[in-house]
């Protein structure tokens, strides 16, 4: 039996066997398994076992363009307001932002934008937030994440605000400066 060079892991055996980092071993390849195999092997048609003088058609494998994200930081000067009890509705139903919240999303949008010249991030990643308050009242965290969220997502930062998918929140108090701390990273694994 042949076997991954790179951990070792039969190829071409029985399923179930695996590759210690968990992809199942591509029966017929002898170049590694899923984890370890060129990207050229994956996008490559495998001829089904037990069919002997026939094939099916190759499928071609879907494009996807090659978006690597650099890990990149924000800084929003000023207090977060949590924007969750900002949401007013007219009698006949129409839900729109308070204008006193709508005017500081405008403000972090233009703070947002005057830092941050790149392409629009359309991967999953991860966010570190730190947060220092510039005064001492108990805040509710999941409006202020939510409320820096849709500013991303309006200054065109994100494409849209579920591509983060993970959140590292850290609260502090700095009354001289009061301001929020961003990094974007991409998700691995």
């Amino acid at each position: 039996m042949q076997r991954c060079i790179s951990c070792w892991y039969g190829v071409g055996g029985v399923r179930g066997s695996n590759c210690p980092m968990g992809s199942w071993i591509n029966k017929g390849f002898a170049g590694g398994c899923n984890l370890h195999k060129p990207k050229e092997a994956l996008l490559a048609p495998v001829e089904p076992s037990g069919v002997k003088g026939r094939s099916l058609p190759a499928k071609k494998a879907a494009w996807k363009p090659d978006v690597s994200l650099t890990p990149f930081s924000l800084v929003l000067k000023g207090s977060i307001r949590g924007g969750k009890n900002s949401v007013q509705i007219t009698r006949s139903g129409h839900r729109y932002p308070n204008p006193v919240w709508a005017a500081w999303r405008d403000e972090m949008v233009c703070q947002i934008k005057a830092q941050f010249s790149r392409p629009t991030v359309e991967i999953e990643c991860k966010a570190y937030i730190h947060y220092f308050a510039g005064d001492k009242k108990r805040r509710d965290v999941p409006a202020v994440i939510d409320s820096i969220w849709h500013c991303l997502e309006k200054s065109g930062v994100l494409k849209d605000d579920c591509l983060i998918k993970s959140v590292d929140f850290h609260g502090g108090y700095d009354k001289e400066n009061p301001r929020a701390e961003i990094q974007i990273m991409p998700l691995l694994g």
